[in-house]
């Protein structure tokens, strides 16, 4: 694994811009002290931008209006499951029937707040993406298979222009928010 200085630094400044981008509208207590972590250099593993990307999943599809109850589904979900993966799996299937039990729909994706919220999560997501692709080493030149070296480039490089044009449309719809 390449050391830090021995990365392309315009990389670790589009991951810069990106997280500088998202902290600004996902307000989230996790999210923001591992961007700040990232920002000081303090933490820039493949491992804290996966789990930081998984709470942020978690945020966003499990709403918690059940506090510490919902939290602790969470807790049992995760113990009795092994990979990210099926973790998901699970808790969408408790979210989807906790909805049917308590007859409650998802928020309204025409509502200016939910849709800014949806925008700030995903460019949270998309920031720690960025981070996790930065830190796996999947951007390095010299690899054996250059054209999935470029596709990782093109995705990584997407990611970062989705991070800051839905962290642009997330300030817009709550500055119309504010003025209504």
């Amino acid at each position: 694994m390449l050391n830090e200085e021995d990365r392309d630094p315009s990389d670790a400044q589009d991951v810069l811009i990106a997280i500088l981008a998202a902290r600004e509208v996902y307000s989230e207590e996790r999210f923001q002290a591992w961007a700040e972590a990232w920002v000081a250099g303090r933490d820039r593993t493949q491992r804290s931008a996966d789990t930081t990307a998984t709470g942020i999943r978690l945020d966003w599809f499990l709403p918690d209006p059940d506090g510490k109850k919902w939290e602790q589904r969470l807790i049992e979900l995760r113990a009795r499951t092994t990979t990210d993966e099926e973790f998901h799996h699970a808790a969408m299937a408790a979210l989807e029937l906790r909805v049917q039990v308590e007859s409650r729909e998802l928020p309204n994706p025409a509502d200016s707040e939910a849709e800014a919220n949806m925008l700030a999560s995903q460019s949270a997501l998309a920031a720690s993406l960025a981070a996790y692709a930065y830190a796996s080493g999947a951007l390095d030149l010299g690899s054996s298979d250059e054209r999935a070296t470029e596709q990782m480039r093109e995705a990584f490089q997407t990611s970062v222009i989705f991070v800051r044009a839905a962290a642009a449309s997330c300030k817009r719809l709550r500055r119309n928010e504010s003025d209504d």
